[in-house]
């Protein structure tokens, strides 16, 4: 049973009528709190979604008496494109208050919004005070030590403006040593050969890559890249697992595709270290929707051997955060490990292992 707590709304108005707007209007209802219209910036005139009316914040204020309180607000917008802390701000400037955030929601009612990424009751980073002690132990640097804890003052407290601006160069900042050059690369999930072009632009040379992408869309994508730019890259259409397998797999073009039970479409995944006995790689990258824990472990005899450079995502689950560094400082115990994250609301939020130079 939820315990009703204090700053728990009966009544309230939802920002952000996209995809997560409805999931979180229907939650909210499921759980017997009234939504009273949806807010969106890009609202046009009579517009109704659900059942509710789609406003822009000025006109909803505008209808209003003057001097009146508003009712909460619940941003419900959870992506790595747009910064909930700026939309935050904007709507208290505008007179909105409180304004709730989608960590509230979860602290609220923990099983709400499921299968959001890391999007979770807020309350499991106080049962993992010794995990986030240990990663914080094994990160090389402030920076990264600042990063673990913006992440956490986010995701455990609501405070979405303790992260900070993101930081660009995904998988190749500037803030970080160079990975060994030219690179050597396993790229899992590809997507569109975004990577690729990403570690151009950083200055390396790509002297072998092997690309791997199950979605058909962005595969195609991917090796019209690689025929175009002439890059030394082998492409191919699958997916990484700890064993070679089929899968069913969410194909929707996107970067957000993803391994799923019910997907439209069935995939080869590899393991890589059944794939690739010899290939011996300075940089391996995964960006796989969550697989990343199997893919490493079907990719442990060749992390151990050939000792690459990683770059992993750990953004997808919340105990990813810590299992993924966690499990690699075992494999890797020399290497030194660095947080950094690329996109807002505490996406795109990679570990980088780098191996140590010889002396």
């Amino acid at each position: 049973m939820n315990l009703r707590q204090a700053d728990q709304p009966s009544s309230v108005l939802v920002y952000g009528a996209g995809g997560m707007g409805l999931r979180t209007v229907r939650a909210l209802r499921q759980r017997g709190v009234d939504v009273l219209a949806l807010l969106d910036r890009q609202a046009q005139a009579g517009s109704v979604l659900d059942g509710l009316p789609v406003v822009s914040p000025q006109d909803w204020l505008a209808a209003q008496p003057s001097g009146g309180t508003t009712p909460p607000v619940v941003i419900a917008i959870h992506n790595p494109a747009h910064s909930v802390a700026q939309v935050q701000q904007d709507l208290q400037a505008q007179g909105f208050g409180p304004v709730h955030t989608p960590v509230d929601v979860c602290r609220w009612f923990p099983d709400a919004l499921p299968d959001s990424y890391w999007l979770a009751d807020p309350r499991v980073y106080a049962q993992h005070t010794a995990d986030l002690n240990a990663l914080s132990a094994l990160l090389a640097d402030d920076a990264s030590r600042a990063v673990l804890q913006g992440i956490v003052a986010l995701r455990a407290k609501g405070r979405y403006a303790a992260l900070g601006a993101p930081e660009a160069s995904q998988y190749f900042p500037a803030s970080l040593p160079r990975w060994p050059a030219p690179l050597r690369l396993v790229d899992c999930g590809a997507f569109d050969g975004d990577t690729l072009l990403a570690a151009q632009a950083a200055g390396y040379t790509i002297e072998q890559a092997l690309c791997l992408e199950p979605d058909p869309h962005n595969y195609r994508q991917l090796v019209s890249l690689v025929r175009d730019q002439r890059i030394p890259a082998i492409c191919l259409p699958c997916a990484v697992a700890r064993h070679a397998c089929l899968l069913h797999f969410e194909a929707q073009g996107a970067g957000s595709s993803h391994v799923r039970a019910d997907g439209g479409v069935q995939v080869q995944a590899l393991g890589l270290d059944e794939a690739l006995p010899a290939f011996a790689p300075n940089l391996l990258k995964m960006d796989i929707e969550g697989a990343e824990p199997d893919a490493l472990e079907g990719a442990s005899e060749l992390i151990r051997r050939f000792q690459p450079g990683l770059a992993i995502a750990v953004y997808h689950h919340y105990r990813h955060l810590w299992e993924i560094p966690l499990l690699l400082q075992r494999w890797l115990p020399r290497h030194r490990y660095f947080l950094r994250a690329h996109a807002h609301n505490s996406f795109d939020v990679v570990l980088y292992a780098q191996p140590v130079p010889p002396t």
